[in-house]
């Protein structure tokens, strides 16, 4: 878009300067602010009704509007308990608990209902192009309303005598059509990339899987694992549970005398990595493996020193690194944690995994160093 012929200073820091001709307005005179209601369970779970009834979680999906929902109410639902009917093409937030820190908006394609965890913005009147005050709310933090305390909920005092920009009628529109235009041109291009990355992901899984079960050489001797999944593996490699081949052992929790005079730590665990410090539990190159939580079972090459938390598991081992890496990517540990709440994997469900390796370390990096050209393909992002 092109500069605009002159500017002026809004008064307002968030916002700086604007166009000229601009209204620099509190969004109390832009919007009437409508909360939800009680949403009774009993009434929960009617795929067909009048009135779409709306939750926090149905606002979560890509994209401007909003037009399906888990849950449907009738017209006498409505009337029997004095529900709050929210007007057509209204801007639906998240107003309570950490979900109104995800910022997720929508534009309700029909007249609706929302729970009382939800805010509904409507535009007071027709002067206000209600894309271009959806575009508008993208830019503004909830959570610099958020009230103090426990649970996290917005003050919505200081969310009306909030001041925002707006520009004439005619240009808001245009302003809209611009950004509804490059938006979905990214959207789409985001698509497309994403489409391109799994299947990445999967050809890069297949580089992995044929070369750490079945070698480089395709003319190279065979037999038979013994192993139903496994199936026939090049003649000189060898068989072994991982015991043999690892040594194993978890990291270590975080104490004083971890931390730097900063109070700052490094730490590699199954969450990842944390901080900085220049306290070590490992002195040397390692594989990690998550051991507990969401990132239970992901594996990381680690070299140098390092300090590993107790949310992971530290590999020691004779063999390449690189190669131990990728093997233990394709076996895929994650298939070993527990069934529990919080996911667990112990050194002693690892130790007894059985593997295949070639038994030389020439041929275990020269195979690393194919996964390494073959296995990390470069995708280009190009917007127009």
């Amino acid at each position: 878009m092109k500069p605009y012929p002159k500017y002026k200073d809004s008064g307002v820091e968030w916002i700086g300067e604007v166009p000229e001709g601009w209204e620099i307005i509190r969004t109390r005179y832009v919007f009437n602010f409508l909360s939800g209601n009680g949403f009774p369970h009993h009434f929960q779970g009617k795929t067909e009704g009048n009135y779409p009834f709306y939750k926090v979680s149905d606002i979560n999906l890509n994209g401007i509007n909003v037009s399906l929902a888990n849950n449907y109410v009738t017209r006498a639902d409505v009337e029997k308990n004095g529900w709050t009917i929210i007007p057509e093409k209204s801007i639906l937030l998240a107003k309570i608990g950490e979900a109104l820190k995800k910022n997720h908006r929508k534009i309700n394609a029909s007249e609706c209902l929302i729970d009382n965890n939800m805010l509904a913005l409507i535009g007071k009147n027709n002067y206000y192009h209600i894309s271009y005050l959806y575009y508008l709310m993208l830019l503004i933090d909830m959570v610099w309303f958020i009230n103090p305390g426990a649970v996290p909920s917005i003050d919505l005092n200081k969310l009306r005598d909030f001041f925002v920009a707006i520009p004439e009628k005619a240009e808001q529109k245009f302003i809209t059509a611009y950004l509804n235009r490059k938006t979905t041109q990214i959207d789409n291009l985001i698509s497309k990339k994403q489409k391109l990355i799994e299947l990445l992901k999967e050809e890069r899984s297949a580089i992995i899987n044929q070369a750490v079960t079945k070698g480089l050489n395709p003319d190279a001797p065979m037999k038979d694992s013994g192993i139903e999944w496994l199936g026939e593996v090049p003649e000189h490699w060898e068989i072994e549970r991982l015991k043999y081949i690892i040594r194993v052992r978890s990291g270590d929790g975080i104490t004083n005398e971890a931390m730097n005079q900063d109070g700052k730590y490094e730490v590699y665990g199954g969450n990842g990595f944390i901080g900085s410090s220049d306290k070590f539990n490992v002195k040397s190159d390692s594989i990690i493996i998550g051991r507990v939580g969401a990132k239970c079972g992901n594996v990381r090459y680690l070299k140098g020193e390092k300090w590993i938390s107790d949310n992971a598991l530290i590999l020691k081992s004779d063999q390449d690194y690189t190669y131990l890496k990728y093997l233990l990517e394709f076996l895929n540990l994650n298939h070993l944690a527990n069934q529990n709440a919080q996911p667990l994997i112990t050194s002693s469900m690892v130790k007894l995994v059985v593997v295949t390796l070639p038994n030389s370390l020439e041929e275990q990096k020269l195979i690393a160093n194919f996964i390494n050209a073959k296995g990390s393909p470069k995708i280009k992002l190009i917007f127009s």
